[in-house]
C-alpha cells in the first residue's frame, strides 16, 4: 500500500480577494489519487490582509483544509518563502505554487505529482497559458511575457516558473 503524501498548494495573492474565488474553485474539483492529502494555503501579501475575510467565510465549506497567512513584506519572494516555511512547519511532503489569477486544470495536482514520482525530479513545473478578458497592451504582447514554451512532457529543463510548480 502506497503511503499517504501531504501536498500543500501555496497561493500568493495581492489585493485581489475576488480573484481567489476562481483559483479556489478550480482547486476544489481536483481529481486526486487516494494517497494524496491536499491542503491550501493563502499567503496574502497586502498590508491590510484584505483576503482574510473571504478565506474565513469559505474555509468551513471548502473541500480541503484552507489556511491563511498575511505576509506584509512586499514582493513575490516573501509569500513564496512563507509558503515554504509553512510546508516545513506542517511537515508536508510537497509544496505547489500558484497565484490568485490562475485557473488550474482538474488533473493539475495529479499530473505534477505523477511527473515528480515517475522522474524522480526534485522539482517539476507545468505550463501556464494566459487568457485575457481584454487585449493586452502592445508592450505586453511585444515582450512575450506570457508565451508558453512548447516543451515535451517530463523532460529536463534549465528553469521553470513558480506559478505552476511542485
Amino acid at each position: 500500500m502506497e503511503s499517504k503524501k501531504k501536498i500543500v498548494i501555496s497561493i500568493a495573492t495581492f489585493n485581489r480577494p475576488n480573484g481567489l474565488k476562481g483559483v479556489l474553485d478550480s482547486i476544489e474539483v481536483q481529481n486526486l489519487p487516494d494517497n494524496i492529502i491536499l491542503r491550501t494555503l493563502i499567503v496574502d501579501n497586502s498590508l491590510d490582509g484584505n483576503a482574510r475575510e473571504y478565506i474565513s467565510s469559505r474555509a468551513s465549506s471548502y473541500r480541503f483544509s484552507l489556511n491563511y497567512h498575511n505576509e506584509t513584506r512586499p514582493g513575490i519572494t516573501y509569500p513564496r518563502n512563507r509558503g515554504i516555511e509553512d510546508a516545513l512547519d506542517k511537515k508536508d511532503d510537497y509544496i505547489v505554487f500558484t497565484d490568485d489569477d490562475v485557473l488550474v486544470d482538474e488533473n493539475w495536482i495529479k499530473e505534477l505529482y505523477s511527473a515528480a514520482v515517475d522522474t524522480g525530479a526534485a522539482a517539476v513545473s507545468g505550463a501556464v497559458k494566459a487568457k485575457f478578458k481584454e487585449k493586452p497592451l502592445w508592450w505586453i504582447e511585444k515582450g512575450g511575457f506570457f508565451e508558453v514554451l512548447d516543451l515535451p512532457d517530463r523532460q529536463p529543463v534549465e528553469y521553470g516558473h513558480t506559478t505552476s510548480s511542485l
